[in-house]
């Protein structure tokens, strides 16, 4: 099942407007199925390979290779294993070595992921390099059953990158958005891929600006949410997602505390982050997506734990699993109410783990047992540049003459290339609109001042080949 963002409102909370993405879904049918049990197989730690079942049973094999943190893996539609990379060493499913020189690192968080798009017979290896984002193509057909590397660490497009990947099937297509964000920054990328190939990447610059760049980045299951922790800035963020046209709509800091690992539930509901708290000690906490951006973080309940460095995954039965260094255990009862989830250790062992297989999060979305619910997204977005000094965005102007004030401008945009900015006032009449790098508006349309009032404004501008989106509140008060 695929579902859409139906509407924008504009409503007023304390005698201010806002712009609201106002996310109300239904339901419909994909193009392609794509089978759960196609994450049947896990590879992390010390040669450690974890065989599902879909009842959620597994078995304890080993591998070739060492994990340090991220791997990825693909699977065909029963369960059997296909491939798998910790990001520099790529094997097939008779653990023959097909590669050890892929462009990612061996301490990368998420350094790579499989991607299959239907027209193609094989798959795509997105690895992450903290110089740019790469792929390889792997034929997998009848003349090369066993896979073959047709193309081989590709550039997508290069940057700064952080150790964040991730990535959902585009809803009604054979395509993806691939996710990621800029270092020491509050950029996000969004790259498509579809059978014609990547875009080039679309930057947004929403959340807050951070230090760090070691953590997670998660799409959930359904697409409509991204979650990121950096664990340097102990910052945990929620941003909204358009999985129609690719786009962050808004993000929310729901927590400040030094964080890792995060996963969303099956039914895109829950969001579960483990907090460090102490070199032997640590606690999942769970938080209610349902109550809406500005109160989810109001709904966290901790869960403790034993162990370190916990990182978290949904199985073929949609439970939430916990990969430790000693252990491996269950999250129960996560699609109750959040007092009611409990933990069951299933399996003590040495696994040494700092990483978790990454997949597309639309395998884990469990379309029997969804229930689309509508969600209150906001606005809010940061003015921030990694290349530029600090925007100045104005809230407010007073165009009475006194030459204070009296215009709307931002300043320093004429740093930038290229600027597209509309100003609306409440009922959704453009009344301002220029693509001019130093323009200023006088709080007139059509020659005639406008009232006094809250107006919206939505802009894009590009610098260095990278396009920014800002949209805001200015309020007119003569």
């Amino acid at each position: 099942m695929i579902y859409h963002i139906s509407e924008v409102r504009l409503i007023k909370v304390v005698g201010k407007y806002l712009i609201i993405a106002y996310l109300m879904l239904f339901s419909c049918e994909g193009v392609s199925s794509q089978n759960i049990m196609q994450t049947a197989n896990w590879v992390f730690g010390e040669r450690t390979w974890l065989a599902f079942k879909e009842d959620g049973s597994f078995t304890l094999n080993g591998i070739k290779h060492n994990s340090v943190e991220g791997t990825a893996t693909i699977s065909d539609e029963s369960g059997r294993l296909l491939f798998y990379t910790n990001g520099i060493e790529l094997y097939d499913s008779n653990q023959t070595l097909l590669a050890d020189d892929l462009n990612s690192d061996l301490t990368c968080t998420q350094s790579s992921i499989f991607l299959k798009i239907n027209s193609k017979k094989g798959y795509y290896l997105i690895t992450n390099n903290v110089g740019g984002l790469y792929y390889s193509f792997i034929d997998y057909s009848a003349k090369f059953p066993a896979g073959f590397i047709s193309k081989k660490n590709k550039a997508i497009f290069m940057d700064e990158l952080s150790e964040k990947l991730t990535a959902c099937r585009i809803p009604d297509t054979d395509a993806y958005w691939i996710v990621g964000s800029i270092k020491r920054s509050a950029l996000q990328f969004v790259v498509r891929l579809d059978e014609s190939g990547f875009s080039e990447p679309e930057y947004f610059c929403v959340g807050e600006p951070v230090r760090g760049y070691i953590g997670e980045m998660r799409f959930s299951p359904d697409g409509r949410f991204v979650a990121k922790t950096t664990e340097l800035d102990g910052l945990v963020e929620l941003f909204c997602f358009d999985p129609i046209k690719g786009r962050f709509l808004s993000s929310v800091v729901i927590s400040r505390m030094t964080a890792y690992g995060l996963c969303f539930s099956a039914l895109s509901d829950k969001l579960f982050v483990v907090k460090d708290v102490g070199q032997s000690a640590q606690n999942i906490y769970v938080y209610d997506l349902k109550a809406g951006l500005d109160k989810v973080s109001s709904t966290a309940r901790a869960l403790p734990l034993n162990d370190m460095k916990e990182r978290l995954q949904i199985g073929p039965d949609y439970n939430i699993y916990s990969i430790g260094y000693y252990h491996v255990a269950k999250l129960t009862n996560t699609e109750g109410p959040i007092e009611n989830i409990g933990f069951e250790n299933l399996l003590d062992t040495g696994l040494c783990c700092l990483g978790i297989t990454n997949f597309a999060s639309n395998y884990f979305h469990d379309k029997v047992h969804y229930t689309p619910f509508p969600f209150i997204c906001g606005s809010s977005v940061c003015f921030y540049d990694k290349w530029l000094q600090e925007l100045y965005i104005p809230n407010i102007i007073s165009p009475n003459g006194d030459g204070l004030n009296d215009a709307f401008h931002i300043r320093r945009i004429d740093e930038y290339d290229e600027i597209d900015i509309s100003i609306y006032n409440r009922w959704g009449e453009c009344v301002f609109k220029s693509t001019d790098i130093s323009f200023s508006w006088d709080g007139s349309y059509n020659g005639k001042p406008v009232v006094n009032g809250s107006y919206f404004y939505v802009a894009n501008y590009t610098t260095f080949k990278h396009t920014y989106h800002l949209r805001g509140v200015i309020f007119v008060l003569r």
